[in-house]
């Protein structure tokens, strides 16, 4: 993993150092030449973030208890409501406690 890592840097900084190289140091095409590094310096930017928000463990998600929340207003308010308030238990706490320190009215 190491001399992956130690390669692909390498690798990265030769095409930058290239890239600057030609395009910026010695600029055959003029303004165009300063344009086309920052282009591909932009889309080299956007490609590792792309892909380092690609690979990040996300925590799952379940919206099945909207879906049940939805069904039981419909159905059952009383059941709605004693749902609600166990699913949002901790955001109601928080924000009857905003209020008792006088932050919400």
């Amino acid at each position: 993993m190491v001399l992956l890592f130690v390669v692909s840097v390498a690798f990265i900084l030769c095409n930058f150092g290239l890239l600057y190289y030609y395009l910026v140091a010695n600029p055959k095409l003029g303004i165009w030449s300063y344009t086309i590094f920052g282009f591909v310096v932009a889309c080299g930017i956007s490609s590792f973030m792309y892909m380092i928000l690609t690979r990040l463990r996300l925590p799952y998600l379940d919206y099945s208890i909207n879906h049940e929340l939805e069904v039981l207003q419909q159905v059952n308010p009383a059941e709605w409501r004693r749902r609600g308030g166990e699913v949002f238990k901790e955001i109601i706490d928080l924000e009857n406690e905003m209020r008792e320190k006088g932050y919400l009215r």
